[in-house]
Parts: structure tokens; C-alpha cells; sequence
């Protein structure tokens, strides 16, 4: 995947973050994007499917950096080895009363299924998603997201463990078999 997308092989020897959110208002891509600036997190890598209604507005900031590498539209089966290729997946979303907040956002699914890291704010569904194998951040909080990163990539140990217990809770609690039955439980259907 990474010699497809065109990501030199130093990079891979970097902590690499995964964002899925879009260039849209109430997934946070500003202060996403505000964190990226810093050069607190140049020795991070970070990925970056560009689709949604801002990407002209955050475009030329984000290609000014040599650490972030912008992908193309992906297909879904394509998304595993994305995952794959990530080390921390993050979820910047914002509280959104007029769209809704993120109830039971997938990318958080899934990233805990493939044992990565997330990294999301205390926002709908994502704390209780998360659990305590991820860390919550502030929305809004560009400082949070520099703050958070850089703890995860100066502590391997606290990454191995935090990896290994997303992997955990997502055999343990969103096992779709598992995850149907107390859906159902919770209708009364049963």
C-alpha cells in the first residue's frame, strides 16, 4: 500500500496517523490541520484521504508539509491495508447539534479492530467506543492533538499496550455477533 500511495520508505520507519474524517466543519479537520502545522509533529507522518466539501480551504496548508501525504479517493476493501499501514487512527470530531454528533462513528470500529490506537474527542459515541484503549481529547483543542501525539510516539510501550487492548475490545464488544445480540437485547426483540 505504501509504495501505491507513494510513501518513501523513511517514512514508514515513522509513527504514522491516520485521518478518515474528511475535510468537512464537524469532523475537526481545523484543528486537525492547525496540530499538523506545528513542528512539534514533524517527525510524525500523517494520512490523509482528501474528500469533502473544505479540502480548497486546507489544501495548500497541508502541501506545504513534507510530512503529510494526501491519498486519493480509496475504496472500502482498500481500507485495511490503510489501517494496516497507520499506527494511530484519530477522530478530531465536533459537537454538532445541527447534523447530529457521532453516534457510532465506523472509523472507530475499525481501527480498534485492526488494533490501532485512536485518538478521539469526548464527543457522541466516540468515548464510549473508545473505552479506556484509546485517549479522549478536547474538541477543538489543536494543542491536545500535538500534546496526545507526541506522548504516543515518545512512549512505545504505552503504544504496544494501548494497541493490544483495542484489538481486545473490539473481539470483546464489537464482534458483530456480539454487538447484534445486545442490539437486540436492547429493542426487547428477545
Amino acid at each position: 500500500m505504501a509504495k501505491v500511495l507513494n510513501i518513501p520508505d523513511i517514512s514508514l520507519k515513522k509513527i504514522k496517523v491516520l485521518y478518515l474524517g474528511g475535510f468537512n466543519d464537524y469532523k475537526g479537520i481545523e484543528y486537525l490541520v492547525n496540530a499538523i502545522q506545528s513542528n512539534a509533529l514533524d517527525d510524525v507522518v500523517f494520512l490523509i484521504p482528501v474528500f469533502g466539501s473544505l479540502v480548497s480551504k486546507y489544501m495548500p496548508a497541508l502541501n506545504r508539509k513534507k510530512n503529510v501525504f494526501l491519498l486519493p479517493h480509496m475504496e472500502y476493501d482498500d481500507m485495511i491495508q490503510l489501517y494496516t499501514l497507520s499506527d494511530i487512527v484519530i477522530v478530531p470530531s465536533l459537537s454538532n447539534d445541527k447534523e447530529g454528533n457521532e453516534r457510532s462513528p465506523n472509523a472507530v470500529i475499525e481501527a480498534l479492530a485492526c488494533g490501532k490506537v485512536v485518538i478521539g474527542t469526548d464527543v457522541g459515541g466516540i468515548p464510549a467506543h473508545i473505552g479506556e484503549v484509546g485517549l479522549l481529547i478536547p474538541e477543538k483543542d489543536s494543542r491536545a492533538i500535538i500534546k496526545v501525539i507526541i506522548r504516543l510516539a515518545s512512549d512505545k510501550e504505552l503504544m504496544r499496550d494501548l494497541k493490544t487492548k483495542a484489538r481486545k475490545r473490539a473481539e470483546d464488544i464489537f464482534d458483530i455477533r456480539k454487538y447484534a445480540d445486545d442490539l437486540l437485547k436492547l429493542s426487547n426483540f428477545r
